[in-house]
């Protein structure tokens, strides 16, 4: 069966705010060579996050991972028991995000440990490891 048309048949069918992007999606993974048994699972799953976000009150824009790991909680996890599922979940936000049906990952400043080690790692280059390689291309410092 036709993963597309896979989504009629799904009771209560796509209806919420996921449902435009679900065809993409089928798009995408049948693209990176997934076959129609699991398609068919992920869109089972695109379907309940779809009703989901309608339940919960939720648009596109609220989607991120956080929002995410909320849908798939213990009891999510329990109905979904397949692997994919948090694997199925990321490859949505990534497509929704490239199609700027969501906003962009927030970016997280870097704690005083990572900033330090960049700092240093900056520092190796320009003093130590850039004259280095100076000297092995035969340049004078």
């Amino acid at each position: 069966m036709d993963p597309k048309n896979y989504l009629s048949k799904i009771e209560g069918g796509p209806s919420g705010p996921l449902s435009p992007y679900i065809g993409q999606y089928v798009d995408l993974v049948r693209a990176q060579g997934y076959v129609s048994r699991s398609i068919r699972y992920h869109l089972s799953l695109l379907v309940y996050f779809d009703s989901w976000l309608t339940r919960t009150r939720h648009g596109l824009r609220d989607v991120d991972e956080r929002l995410i790991a909320k849908f798939l909680d213990r009891r999510v996890r329990a109905e979904w028991v397949h692997v994919s599922a948090p694997a199925t979940m990321r490859r949505l936000l990534a497509m929704l995000r490239r199609v700027g049906a969501t906003p962009p990952a927030a970016t997280i400043a870097p704690t005083p440990a990572k900033q330090l080690a960049k700092n240093y790692e900056q520092f190796l280059w320009r003093n130590v490891l850039y004259p280095s390689r100076r000297w092995e291309l035969g340049l004078r410092s």
